[in-house]
């Protein structure tokens, strides 16, 4: 889906910032200054489960991603014995790359990223 793009800056966001509440863009992807913020503004009329992410699937992994829930009581039940999804091994291909615990930590550790807790948990050596 597309949002509006009232604000955006750089270090942390604060109530001094000015917005665009007038007539901001409306757009499907914004860029996100580093270390910066971007304020939205979108309808949530479809009930579901929405991933809301960065393009660049490593970010992704490192964090930049979240699900927001809009009306979750009017979400439908799958239907039950019908759908058998295979367990998704360490380097699946629908995730587009090799992004396996073990990947992470050699492309990224000691480069200055942070890399997620339960990648450094996943094996050790």
């Amino acid at each position: 889906g597309s949002a509006w793009i009232l604000g955006t800056g750089a270090g942390m966001y604060n109530s001094s910032a000015t917005l665009n509440t007038v007539d901001p863009v409306y757009r499907d992807t914004t860029i996100l200054p580093p270390n910066g913020w971007v304020m939205l503004r979108f309808l949530a009329d479809n009930p579901g489960a929405w991933i809301f992410h960065c393009h660049i699937f490593w970010h992704q992994f490192m964090g930049q991603a979240l699900v927001f829930i809009q009306d979750a009581g009017k979400i439908p039940k799958a239907p039950k014995g019908k759908y058998k999804l295979p367990k998704c091994p360490n380097t699946c291909p629908a995730q587009f790359a090799p992004w396996s615990p073990a990947y992470v930590r050699r492309a990224y550790e000691g480069k200055g990223y942070e890399i997620p807790i339960n990648v450094k948990a996943a094996g050790s050596g």
